[in-house]
């Protein structure tokens, strides 16, 4: 990030199908929530991942117009991603037929 600020800002920009803030969303459930997609999420869980890339991409601009240093966004991302994202664990189902996630 620190070396390609214009290709990040190439990939934020770029125009696909799905808008880059779902697609970051649908990544932090992923890594954050052990393989848990938007499709399977709660409103909730959605809600918390799109809080959190909101944050991230917000820290990104902040970087690019020299505002912030690396370290800076890093530790501010890691501060908003460990209670945005503290609440989510797998929800136990017995019968096996839930993929949902919920808060503690």
């Amino acid at each position: 990030m620190r070396a390609e600020p214009e290709l990040i800002r190439s990939v934020i920009m770029a125009e696909v199908e799905t808008p880059f803030g779902e697609r970051m969303t649908g990544l932090l459930l992923r890594v954050s929530a052990d393989g848990l997609t938007p499709e399977q999420a709660g409103e909730e869980q959605l809600d918390l991942a799109g809080s959190l890339a909101s944050v991230w991409m917000q820290e990104l601009l902040e970087m690019l117009r020299g505002r912030r240093t690396y370290d800076q966004i890093q530790r501010r991302i890691e501060t908003a991603a460990s209670r945005l994202l503290s609440g989510i664990q797998r929800r136990s189902d017995p019968s096996g037929s839930s993929g949902r996630w919920a808060p503690r």
